[in-house]
């Protein structure tokens, strides 16, 4: 008789005693979930989510000995929206105060203004994605829509990695067509 695959709660069990296999089991089984959840729930870009997606598994790692058991991805989760409303607090703790707060007299000029400003940042992403090639789009708008990298791999009929490499590049093409980064 073939045994069973162990649960998200043995694997954290087992790696919160230092069993480093069951660490990257649980990493194989959520690291893509991590990421989406972030971009998804909070809101943040594909590139943030990934880096953010380190200090988060660092957390668990970290704190995993002292892990009660339960329901593994739903604490995995509640992690990664902690991380995500930290991050969120030092990049608001780094900022001025907003136009709002400071000048209420502006603010329907202002949210007018914000308005064009969003409109003609969403016609500059459109163009950008246009621009992508057919395969790369077709990539890009899978992940974003929430597929997986095995099943856009399947859809395309070519290896994970090569979904990978286009994902890496299309983020990098978006960057450099919005102007967020150089050739």
């Amino acid at each position: 008789m073939a045994s069973s695959a162990p649960t998200d709660e043995e694997l954290a069990s087992r790696a919160g005693q230092g069993d480093r296999a069951a660490c990257g089991e649980l990493v194989g089984r959520y690291a893509v979930r991590v990421v989406r959840f972030l971009v998804r729930s909070c809101g943040m870009t594909a590139d943030a989510a990934e880096d953010l997606a380190q200090d988060v598994w660092l957390k668990v790692w970290q704190n995993l000995p002292q892990w009660k058991p339960g329901h593994f991805r739903g604490w995995l989760l509640t992690v990664a929206r902690n991380a995500a409303e930290d991050s969120r607090k030092k990049q608001i703790r780094g900022k001025t105060q907003p136009l709002d707060a400071a000048h209420p007299q502006a603010t329907e000029s202002s949210k007018v203004g914000r308005s064009a400003e969003v409109q003609e940042e969403v016609g500059r992403i459109r163009m950008c994605l246009d621009r992508l090639a057919t395969e790369f789009r077709a990539v890009f708008e899978g992940f974003v829509s929430g597929k997986t990298y095995e099943e856009l791999a399947t859809e395309g009929k070519v290896p994970v990695n090569t979904v990978k490499s286009r994902l890496s590049r299309t983020r990098r093409e978006l960057r450099i067509c919005m102007g967020v980064e150089d050739r």
